[in-house]
């Protein structure tokens, strides 16, 4: 995720298939994790996006490609630490374990 192209390309291209097939089934679970994430702040008619809805979204699909339970979404150190640092040193922490 923080490599710049072209050498980006190179690394994604490693994992797509990958993601495509384990990520296909998801789709419907994914479509209805969004809508119950939109539905818990509609009434309050405002969100913060990353907060709210993004980190969820993005840490649940990477849960369900890897056949991982949404229970750990919150104990999940790839959410916590890699897929959401704003520090290199937090993610290489991440990595190394």
């Amino acid at each position: 995720m923080e490599i710049e192209p072209p050498h980006h390309r190179k690394y994604r291209a490693l994992v797509d298939p990958w993601c495509r097939r384990s990520g296909t089934g998801a789709g419907t679970s994914i479509r209805k994790f969004a809508n119950e994430l939109i539905d818990s702040f509609v009434d309050k008619g405002e969100c913060e996006f990353a907060r709210d809805f993004g980190r969820p979204c993005r840490s649940a699909y990477y849960l369900d490609i890897m056949a991982l339970p949404r229970s750990m979404m919150d104990d999940c150190p790839l959410g916590n630490g890699l897929l959401h640092a704003q520090d290199h040193q937090v993610a290489q922490q991440v990595m190394a374990k």
